[in-house]
Protein backbone atom coordinates (compact mmCIF):
# COMPACT_ATOMS: atom_id res chain seq x y z
CA UNK A 1 0.00 0.00 0.00
CA UNK A 2 1.32 3.27 -1.10
CA UNK A 3 0.34 5.02 2.66
CA UNK A 4 3.04 3.23 4.61
CA UNK A 5 1.44 3.48 7.82
CA UNK A 6 -2.64 3.90 7.56
CA UNK A 7 -3.52 4.45 11.59
CA UNK A 8 -1.86 7.74 12.25
CA UNK A 9 -1.69 9.36 14.99
CA UNK A 10 -3.64 12.47 15.35
CA UNK A 11 -4.66 15.35 18.16
CA UNK A 12 -7.60 17.62 17.59
CA UNK A 13 -9.24 20.24 19.78
CA UNK A 14 -12.43 21.24 17.96
CA UNK A 15 -13.16 17.51 16.01
CA UNK A 16 -12.16 19.29 12.51
CA UNK A 17 -8.46 20.50 12.41
CA UNK A 18 -5.90 17.95 13.41
CA UNK A 19 -2.53 17.75 14.07
CA UNK A 20 0.23 14.68 13.36
CA UNK A 21 1.75 13.41 15.91
CA UNK A 22 3.57 11.09 13.31
CA UNK A 23 4.56 11.06 9.89
CA UNK A 24 2.75 10.29 7.32
CA UNK A 25 4.70 8.69 4.47
CA UNK A 26 3.16 8.51 1.01
CA UNK A 27 4.86 6.80 -1.94
CA UNK A 28 3.52 7.60 -5.28
CA UNK A 29 3.27 5.47 -8.32
CA UNK A 30 6.75 6.65 -10.16
CA UNK A 31 8.48 5.68 -6.35
CA UNK A 32 8.75 9.12 -4.68
CA UNK A 33 8.24 9.24 -0.96
CA UNK A 34 6.64 12.10 -0.10
CA UNK A 35 6.66 12.60 3.88
CA UNK A 36 3.98 15.12 6.06
CA UNK A 37 6.02 15.16 9.07
CA UNK A 38 5.20 15.39 12.27
CA UNK A 39 3.17 19.20 13.34
CA UNK A 40 1.59 19.35 10.14
CA UNK A 41 -2.13 20.19 9.82
CA UNK A 42 -4.79 19.53 8.05
CA UNK A 43 -8.90 20.13 8.05
CA UNK A 44 -9.73 17.26 6.44
CA UNK A 45 -11.75 16.92 2.61
CA UNK A 46 -13.34 20.42 2.12
CA UNK A 47 -16.28 19.01 0.87
CA UNK A 48 -19.21 22.23 1.56
CA UNK A 49 -21.14 21.21 4.56
CA UNK A 50 -24.47 20.50 2.65
CA UNK A 51 -22.87 17.12 1.37
CA UNK A 52 -21.32 16.21 4.74
CA UNK A 53 -23.75 13.46 4.96
CA UNK A 54 -22.58 11.66 2.09
CA UNK A 55 -18.76 13.14 1.79
CA UNK A 56 -17.75 13.73 4.93
CA UNK A 57 -14.52 15.95 6.18
CA UNK A 58 -12.80 12.39 7.04
CA UNK A 59 -14.41 9.77 5.20
CA UNK A 60 -12.15 6.90 3.24
CA UNK A 61 -10.09 9.03 1.93
CA UNK A 62 -8.83 11.33 4.66
CA UNK A 63 -5.20 10.24 4.42
CA UNK A 64 -5.37 11.31 0.81
CA UNK A 65 -6.57 14.74 1.97
CA UNK A 66 -4.24 15.35 4.81
CA UNK A 67 -1.87 14.62 2.01
CA UNK A 68 -3.32 17.19 -0.12
CA UNK A 69 -3.15 19.96 2.39
CA UNK A 70 0.46 19.68 3.01
CA UNK A 71 1.33 19.56 -0.34
CA UNK A 72 -0.92 22.81 -1.36
CA UNK A 73 0.83 24.08 1.80
CA UNK A 74 4.11 23.16 1.82
CA UNK A 75 5.46 22.35 -1.15
CA UNK A 76 6.43 24.16 -4.66
CA UNK A 77 4.45 21.88 -6.69
CA UNK A 78 1.76 22.85 -8.99
CA UNK A 79 -2.04 22.46 -8.16
CA UNK A 80 -2.38 20.43 -10.66
CA UNK A 81 0.38 18.41 -9.26
CA UNK A 82 -0.96 18.31 -5.96
CA UNK A 83 -4.23 17.51 -7.29
CA UNK A 84 -3.43 14.84 -9.22
CA UNK A 85 -1.35 12.96 -6.49
CA UNK A 86 -5.03 13.69 -4.09
CA UNK A 87 -6.57 11.69 -6.76
CA UNK A 88 -3.86 9.03 -7.05
CA UNK A 89 -3.71 8.57 -3.13
CA UNK A 90 -7.52 8.01 -3.26
CA UNK A 91 -7.13 5.46 -5.77
CA UNK A 92 -4.12 3.59 -3.28
CA UNK A 93 -6.98 3.65 -0.62
CA UNK A 94 -9.27 2.06 -2.89
CA UNK A 95 -11.95 5.21 -2.34
CA UNK A 96 -15.38 4.59 -5.07
CA UNK A 97 -14.09 5.27 -8.31
CA UNK A 98 -17.29 8.11 -8.61
CA UNK A 99 -16.45 9.33 -4.84
CA UNK A 100 -12.88 9.96 -5.75
CA UNK A 101 -13.43 11.47 -8.96
CA UNK A 102 -16.20 13.95 -7.35
CA UNK A 103 -13.91 15.12 -4.98
CA UNK A 104 -11.16 15.32 -7.12
CA UNK A 105 -13.14 17.37 -9.91
CA UNK A 106 -14.52 19.68 -6.76
CA UNK A 107 -10.83 20.07 -5.75
CA UNK A 108 -9.63 20.65 -9.33
CA UNK A 109 -12.16 23.24 -10.03
CA UNK A 110 -12.29 25.00 -6.68
CA UNK A 111 -9.38 24.89 -4.85
CA UNK A 112 -7.67 27.66 -6.05
CA UNK A 113 -8.52 29.86 -4.00
CA UNK A 114 -7.22 27.51 -1.31
CA UNK A 115 -4.39 26.89 -3.00
CA UNK A 116 -3.65 30.45 -3.87
CA UNK A 117 -4.42 31.59 -0.05
CA UNK A 118 -1.99 28.64 1.51
CA UNK A 119 1.19 29.81 -1.25
CA UNK A 120 0.44 33.41 -0.17
CA UNK A 121 0.75 32.05 3.70
CA UNK A 122 4.08 30.59 3.01
CA UNK A 123 5.55 33.41 0.87
CA UNK A 124 4.71 35.71 3.91
CA UNK A 125 6.16 33.04 6.31
CA UNK A 126 9.34 32.66 4.36
CA UNK A 127 9.68 36.80 4.19
CA UNK A 128 9.33 37.07 8.07
CA UNK A 129 12.09 34.51 8.59
CA UNK A 130 14.34 36.65 6.36
CA UNK A 131 13.43 39.82 8.21
CA UNK A 132 14.84 38.29 11.47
Amino acid sequence: MPFKNTDLAVRTSDGRNIVLLEDLVYVTEAGETIIVPVGSTADGCSTPREVWNLLPPFGQYWLAAVLHDFLYRKTTRTQAECDLLFLEAMKSLDVDLLIRETIYEGVHLGGSWAFNDDRRLKLQALAARHRV
